[in-house]
């Protein structure tokens, strides 16, 4: 009785379900979620690639539209007024390179935000667009080996030849970054299927709980009962 003076438990906390704790079913730390030679977790780095990206996309969006508005000239038209001139070919290759941009900024804001909230529908999105990104570059990338092949002269050939290693670096990127989400994608599946069973052994171990600091009084026994004896 000694061990249990100076300690005081209510009913409430002799009736609180213990919570359970999901890392004693699941590693979430475990090698298969983590990259960069096992030294980034796929959560922060898919974090690192979103916000990366934003950069990226933020810088490119600021040159385009430099390059749109330079491309709005002033002339004098035959009645001596000016009018404004917009290169029509060139703002409207600018404007799809923009429409662009912004399906890639919408894109990456909804993976960020399913990565915060730990839904990971948000990520099929970006995971889906960057496959047919990584087909059609795949396809470029072969298109610049037959312009290699078919090319005659040296100052082409070595064109073609840049070509080929810049597409090949990018495509190398591309799919590391399209695996890291592609893992965390997985990621949180593991997760939601780990709190689901904890869940449940968290139900199944409440319903065997006993009050045993609250047993029921002798008082309350029948009083008609008779010591057991040998027959």
């Amino acid at each position: 009785m000694k061990a249990f003076q100076g300690k005081s438990y209510s009913n409430v906390e002799a009736f609180e379900p213990a919570k359970f704790q999901v890392d004693a079913i699941w590693d979430c730390n475990a090698p298969k979620y983590r990259v960069a030679c096992r030294q980034l977790h796929v959560t922060r780095a898919t974090k690192f690639i979103g916000y990366t990206q934003l950069v990226v996309i933020t810088a490119f969006s600021l040159v385009f539209l430099y390059m749109y508005i330079s491309a709005i000239k002033l002339e004098e038209s035959s009645t001596g007024t000016k009018e404004v001139v917009v290169n029509y070919y060139a703002a409207r290759y600018i404007s799809s390179l923009l429409s662009a941009l912004t399906l890639q900024l919408g894109l990456v804001l909804m993976m960020l935000h399913g990565l915060r909230t730990g839904r990971r529908s948000l990520l099929l999105p970006y995971i889906a667009c960057a496959a047919i990104a990584l087909f059609l570059a795949v396809f470029q990338l072969t298109l610049d080996v037959l312009n290699f092949v078919d090319s005659r002269t040296y100052a082409s050939a070595e064109n073609s030849a840049a070509d080929i290693i810049v597409h090949f670096i990018g495509i190398l990127v591309h799919v590391w970054c399209m695996q890291v989400v592609c893992r965390c994608y997985s990621f949180f599946g593991d997760k939601a299927v780990a709190e689901s069973i904890g869940q449940q052994l968290q139900n199944t171990s409440n319903a065997f709980t006993v009050d045993f600091s609250h047993p029921p009084p002798y008082t309350r026994l029948p009083t008609d009962m008779q010591p057991l004896t040998q027959a």
